[in-house]
């Protein structure tokens, strides 16, 4: 089974936090075969879960389905729909003092 597969029985268990690592993971492996699209909806289903997760994620989790999508959504010259994500990014970045930011 790979990674999507996986992530899909771990949403249909609501199990959120395992589910977004494995789109995470799903989206890096569709990114390596320049499946883009593909990835791009990983990534999305990555985002989805995040929100679902009881869990307060770092900063790093939080941004990183995000910056993903930025990526990507470049590499498929959907420039408005990368640069909308790419500052989601830095603007939450910004809203975190210097010191706290890992």
């Amino acid at each position: 089974a790979n990674a999507h597969q996986y992530a899909r029985h771990y949403v249909m268990a609501e199990r959120w936090d395992e589910a977004f690592d494995r789109y995470m993971e799903a989206g890096g492996q569709a990114e390596l075969k320049l499946d883009f699209i593909g990835a791009v909806g990983m990534y999305n289903q990555a985002k989805m879960c995040l929100k679902k997760s009881r869990r307060k994620p770092s900063l790093q989790r939080k941004l990183s389905p995000h910056a993903a999508l930025g990526w990507c959504l470049r590499e498929l010259v959907r420039y408005d729909d990368a640069e909308k994500e790419l500052e989601f990014c830095l603007k939450q970045t910004m809203a975190v003092p210097v010191r706290k930011r890992n």
